[in-house]
Protein backbone atom coordinates (compact mmCIF):
# COMPACT_ATOMS: atom_id res chain seq x y z
CA UNK A 1 0.00 0.00 0.00
CA UNK A 2 1.12 3.34 -0.98
CA UNK A 3 0.51 6.69 1.56
CA UNK A 4 0.97 10.27 0.80
CA UNK A 5 0.47 12.70 3.00
CA UNK A 6 -0.99 16.06 1.77
CA UNK A 7 -0.80 19.73 2.86
CA UNK A 8 -3.32 22.14 1.53
CA UNK A 9 -2.98 25.98 2.53
CA UNK A 10 -5.61 28.25 1.17
CA UNK A 11 -3.96 32.06 0.88
CA UNK A 12 -5.54 35.30 0.47
CA UNK A 13 -7.85 35.89 3.24
CA UNK A 14 -9.30 32.61 3.67
CA UNK A 15 -11.67 31.74 5.86
CA UNK A 16 -13.03 28.74 8.39
CA UNK A 17 -15.85 28.04 6.33
CA UNK A 18 -13.63 28.10 3.68
CA UNK A 19 -11.10 25.18 5.45
CA UNK A 20 -14.66 23.92 6.09
CA UNK A 21 -15.56 23.22 2.59
CA UNK A 22 -11.75 22.23 1.56
CA UNK A 23 -12.30 19.34 4.14
CA UNK A 24 -15.76 18.20 2.96
CA UNK A 25 -14.27 18.35 -0.93
CA UNK A 26 -11.17 16.60 -0.04
CA UNK A 27 -13.04 14.03 2.13
CA UNK A 28 -15.46 12.50 -0.56
CA UNK A 29 -12.74 12.34 -2.88
CA UNK A 30 -10.81 10.06 -0.43
CA UNK A 31 -8.40 12.59 1.15
CA UNK A 32 -8.32 11.49 4.92
CA UNK A 33 -7.85 13.22 8.30
CA UNK A 34 -6.94 10.50 10.60
CA UNK A 35 -3.64 8.74 10.38
CA UNK A 36 -4.22 5.16 11.79
CA UNK A 37 -1.36 3.64 13.54
CA UNK A 38 0.41 -0.16 13.13
CA UNK A 39 -0.47 -0.89 16.65
CA UNK A 40 -3.99 0.21 15.76
CA UNK A 41 -4.73 3.16 17.38
CA UNK A 42 -5.13 5.99 15.21
CA UNK A 43 -5.03 10.23 15.62
CA UNK A 44 -6.37 13.59 13.59
CA UNK A 45 -3.99 15.00 11.70
CA UNK A 46 -3.09 18.71 11.85
CA UNK A 47 -5.73 21.29 10.10
CA UNK A 48 -5.55 21.21 5.90
CA UNK A 49 -3.24 17.85 6.46
CA UNK A 50 -4.57 14.71 4.90
CA UNK A 51 -3.49 11.48 4.16
CA UNK A 52 -4.55 9.13 1.14
CA UNK A 53 -3.33 5.69 0.91
CA UNK A 54 -4.52 3.34 -1.63
CA UNK A 55 -2.70 -0.03 -3.83
CA UNK A 56 -2.59 1.47 -7.47
CA UNK A 57 0.24 2.85 -8.93
CA UNK A 58 0.50 6.08 -8.12
CA UNK A 59 3.09 8.99 -7.43
CA UNK A 60 3.38 11.83 -5.77
CA UNK A 61 2.40 13.66 -8.93
CA UNK A 62 -0.69 12.16 -9.76
CA UNK A 63 -2.34 12.30 -6.16
CA UNK A 64 -0.75 16.25 -6.41
CA UNK A 65 -2.88 16.74 -9.46
CA UNK A 66 -5.99 14.89 -8.23
CA UNK A 67 -5.89 17.74 -5.21
CA UNK A 68 -5.66 20.29 -6.97
CA UNK A 69 -8.40 19.44 -9.01
CA UNK A 70 -10.51 19.24 -5.83
CA UNK A 71 -8.71 21.96 -4.26
CA UNK A 72 -9.48 24.34 -7.44
CA UNK A 73 -13.07 22.72 -8.01
CA UNK A 74 -14.95 24.62 -4.97
CA UNK A 75 -12.05 27.55 -4.62
CA UNK A 76 -13.64 30.83 -3.33
CA UNK A 77 -13.10 33.75 -6.14
CA UNK A 78 -10.16 35.48 -5.23
CA UNK A 79 -8.46 32.61 -3.23
CA UNK A 80 -5.35 30.65 -4.09
CA UNK A 81 -3.53 27.51 -2.32
CA UNK A 82 -0.26 25.64 -1.10
CA UNK A 83 -0.23 22.26 -1.89
CA UNK A 84 2.92 20.08 -0.78
CA UNK A 85 2.78 16.25 -1.21
CA UNK A 86 4.87 13.61 -0.15
CA UNK A 87 4.92 9.38 0.00
CA UNK A 88 6.05 8.08 3.15
CA UNK A 89 6.43 4.90 4.90
CA UNK A 90 7.09 5.38 8.68
CA UNK A 91 5.93 8.30 10.82
CA UNK A 92 6.17 9.54 14.07
CA UNK A 93 4.18 11.77 16.22
CA UNK A 94 3.59 13.82 18.50
CA UNK A 95 1.19 15.58 20.73
CA UNK A 96 -2.02 14.60 18.00
CA UNK A 97 -5.63 14.47 19.37
CA UNK A 98 -6.20 10.08 19.37
CA UNK A 99 -9.39 9.72 17.21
Amino acid sequence: MKNFNTRVELIHDANGSDYAELHQRMSAAGFGTIIRFNNGQSAHLPPAEYVHSTNSAVTAISIRDKAGEVVTAGLRPGLSFRLYVVEFVDWATHNLLPS
